[in-house]
């Protein structure tokens, strides 16, 4: 995902997500090439057994080399410790596609948009 160089949409983000974080409604997981932050996962909404992945983003200059993968997956993980079940929203094919591949079956795929109907 990608803001747009849009340091408003950027700062509405995170405010709205570190709000949310705060009161355990959502989380993250980073993945890291070195010292560089390499990829993120985010939920957006949780409930007490159900958790929303709807933000994947990662370092243009390092994408391709499974930090996506590896972000979502160290996410999943951490929500099914805690008893939730994760599902996803797909914003196009290239996210379903990485979904579907990473196990997210159509029960876990909640909704599928695409952006070129809008």
């Amino acid at each position: 995902h990608s803001f747009g160089n849009s340091k408003e949409e950027y700062l509405s983000f995170l405010s709205d997500y570190t709000f949310r974080a705060r009161r355990n409604l959502a989380r993250g997981k980073c993945v890291y090439a070195g010292d560089a932050l390499a990829s993120c996962a985010v939920t957006s909404a949780e409930t007490d057994n159900k958790a929303l992945i709807s933000g994947v983003a990662s370092n243009a200059e390092l994408q391709g080399g499974g930090y996506g993968k590896r972000a979502v997956l160290s996410l999943v993980n951490e929500l099914k410790c805690i008893g939730k079940t994760p599902y996803v929203i797909a914003l196009n094919d290239s996210a379903k596609s990485f979904y579907e591949h990473l196990g997210f079956e159509k029960d876990n795929l909640i909704a599928y948009i695409n952006r070129k109907d809008i």
